[in-house]
């Protein structure tokens, strides 16, 4: 009998959605987009990188109530661990309470 393996939902519509000419999408929409992708039961959901732009920033400081982990988009290649201290020492301003939610780094 073969075994069951997990299969992780990671989410970027928010990111690379926001890159479709033509589309631009509010922060309301952004907030939209991931109480939708949540309900759907998602595991991880792609919010972009705070300091790219007005939006994305604003994005990574609003509160959230979800279930689905939510991550940064850093285009970094994690090949070493400076690259990944970097990215996480970015993030800890959004990660402090009242934020609740994770908040992780994720690399393409």
């Amino acid at each position: 009998m073969a075994s069951r393996q997990r299969l992780y939902l990671y989410d970027t519509t928010l990111r690379d959605g926001g890159q479709t000419p033509g589309i631009d999408f509010s922060l309301e929409d952004k907030l939209s987009i991931i109480r939708l992708l949540d309900e759907l039961g998602l595991d991880y959901i792609e919010g972009g990188y705070p300091g790219a732009n007005e939006t994305d920033t604003a994005l990574f400081g609003e509160p959230r109530k979800m279930k689905a982990s939510f991550a940064a988009f850093d285009a970094r290649p994690p090949m070493t661990r400076a690259c990944r201290t970097s990215c996480r020492r970015s993030l800890m301003p959004y990660a402090s309470s009242p934020r609740p939610g994770t908040i992780t780094c994720a690399w393409h």
